[in-house]
């Protein structure tokens, strides 16, 4: 049996993540699925009324949807082939996870796309489960939901949700949003422009052409003093640096660069024990997040594994029917 009790309209929160009417108060299973631009990534969470999410298990699979995106964005049938295989296998394993909802949304990648809302309408019909495209903003309002229990007390703080095709930088002061920025660069739309393996420092030098220009429209309303970062390539660095497993440093960073400097990806994945595609993603990460510790002139960044897919099970917690909006 579940339980309900009827909570006036909060004025907490970030924006949109303001809601009223029911507050579910016992735990559910909430299978949260996003289709990013590099990874489709499945978390099965516990949830609780508004606390923090129990994750029970993770998965995803590398399909670098944003680099792949054709120049007219369209998206090719042997991928579109390859997502509707991916979404098929995770509705099997969240049933097996005895999962009681499952929410599926797309982010950068979808939203690029020409006809990305009849391509995910498409998809909603054959998984029998909707897949909502997320805004720009409202993806940022998700992830903060997601990190805010991670978030210092009355400081002012960057937090950084780097993708394979966007960057969402959002500058919070405690639990207060002041400024959020989507800047149009991820690892994977970057890795691209490399043609060696590994990369040559040439090719490392002109890469940062790119980086640094983006950085321009960084949020600028406040000064960070930390940063803390969600993402996958965030954990895959923190392995190839053989670093404090929530904490990158800059030498950190450095170390793990001249690393992926040395091997091809091959190698690298072996090593580290990750997919090829993924380590071949890991020198454009590591150059993003090097960029932007020298932009706040930061020595550090903390690491988080919460972020997108644990805010879209708090607001759907909030609001089963809007979650998404």
């Amino acid at each position: 049996m579940t339980i309900y009790v009827r909570q006036k309209a909060e004025t907490r929160g970030y924006g949109g993540l303001r809601h009223k009417g029911f507050v579910n108060l016992l735990s559910q299973r909430i299978a949260a699925i996003d289709i990013g631009s590099n990874t489709v990534h499945m978390v099965v969470m516990d949830v609780a009324g508004s606390g923090v999410p129990l994750h029970r298990s993770s998965e995803s699979v590398i399909l670098k949807l944003g680099a792949v995106v054709k120049a007219d964005r369209t998206l090719p049938r042997s991928v579109y082939r390859k997502l509707r295989h991916t979404l098929k296998r995770f509705m099997h394993e969240a049933a097996k996870e005895k999962a009681a909802h499952v929410l599926v949304a797309a982010t950068q990648a979808m939203r690029a796309l020409r006809q990305g809302e009849e391509v995910l309408d498409r998809l909603s019909k054959e998984m029998k489960v909707p897949i909502h495209l997320l805004s720009s903003p409202r993806e940022a309002e998700l992830g903060f939901l997601g990190v805010q229990a991670e978030v210092r007390p009355g400081q002012c703080q960057l937090i950084v949700d780097s993708g394979g095709a966007s960057t969402e930088l959002t500058l919070v002061k405690g639990s207060h949003p002041i400024e959020t920025i989507s800047i149009p660069l991820g690892a994977a739309v970057l890795s691209t422009q490399l043609r060696r393996d590994p990369p040559s420092a040439f090719e490392v030098a002109r890469l940062m052409i790119p980086i640094i220009k983006a950085l321009r429209a960084a949020p600028v309303k406040a000064v960070p003093r930390s940063a803390l970062l969600t993402g996958g390539t965030a954990h895959h660095l923190l392995a190839v640096a053989k670093a404090n497993p929530h904490r990158l440093t800059r030498r950190n960073l450095e170390e793990a660069i001249k690393r992926l400097l040395r091997k091809p990806a091959k190698k690298i994945a072996k090593k580290f024990d990750m997919e090829v595609e993924r380590a071949r993603l890991l020198v454009p990460g590591a150059l993003l997040v090097t960029a932007l510790l020298d932009h706040y002139s930061l020595d550090h960044l903390r690491v988080t594994k919460r972020g997108l897919r644990d805010g879209m099970a708090m607001a759907f917690m909030r609001d089963e029917a809007g979650w998404w909006k």
